[in-house]
C-alpha cells in the first residue's frame, strides 16, 4: 500500500500512518491488541492492564528502569496467564511413550515466565515510601499498640 492510500484510508487528517508505534508508551500492550492475540484470547489485554495499574500504586514515578521492569513482569505474568488457560484446555499431565506420566510443555514454560516476572520484580527493588497515613496496617498497628497502653493502666 502506498503512503497516500494509507493516509487516505485513516480517520483523521493528521498523526501518524497506522501501524506506526514510535511514540507509544506501552509497546507490547499495543502489538498484542493489533496483531498478535487472536479475538479469543483478547481477556488476557485486562492482566496486564491489572498489572500496571496494581504497579503504578507502588511505584508512582518510575525511573526508565523500573518502567522497562515493570513492563517486563507484566509481560511474563499475562503470557503466564495465557499458557494457565492453555493448560486448563490440554491437562497439566500426559502419558509420554513409555506410559509414565510427564508434565505437560506448557506447564514447564509457564514456571520459566513466573521465574521471569520473579526476577523483574526482585531487580525493581523496594516500592517507593509512602505516607504513614496511607498504610492501613501500619494504622491497624498503632491503634493495637494504644489499645495496650490503655488495657495496661
Amino acid at each position: 500500500m502506498s503512503i497516500d492510500k494509507a493516509r487516505a484510508a485513516r480517520k483523521s487528517p493528521g498523526g501518524a500512518l497506522p501501524g506506526n508505534l514510535n511514540a507509544v508508551t506501552t509497546v507490547w500492550r499495543s502489538f498484542w491488541k493489533k496483531r498478535a492475540l487472536p479475538d479469543s484470547h483478547k481477556w488476557a489485554l485486562k492482566i496486564s492492564e491489572n498489572y500496571h495499574k496494581a504497579m503504578a500504586k507502588d511505584y508512582p514515578t518510575p525511573d526508565a528502569r523500573q518502567a522497562r521492569l515493570i513492563e517486563i513482569a507484566a509481560t511474563s505474568r499475562t503470557l503466564a496467564g495465557l499458557l494457565v488457560d492453555e493448560a486448563r484446555q490440554q491437562g497439566l499431565v500426559r502419558t509420554n511413550k513409555d506410559g509414565a506420566l510427564e508434565s505437560q510443555p506448557v506447564v514447564d514454560t509457564m514456571s520459566k515466565f513466573l521465574g521471569q516476572e520473579m526476577r523483574a520484580l526482585n531487580s525493581l527493588g523496594p516500592p517507593e515510601a509512602k505516607d504513614k497515613d496511607d498504610n492501613p496496617l501500619d494504622n491497624f498497628n498503632q491503634r493495637i499498640i494504644e489499645a495496650k497502653v490503655v488495657s495496661n493502666d
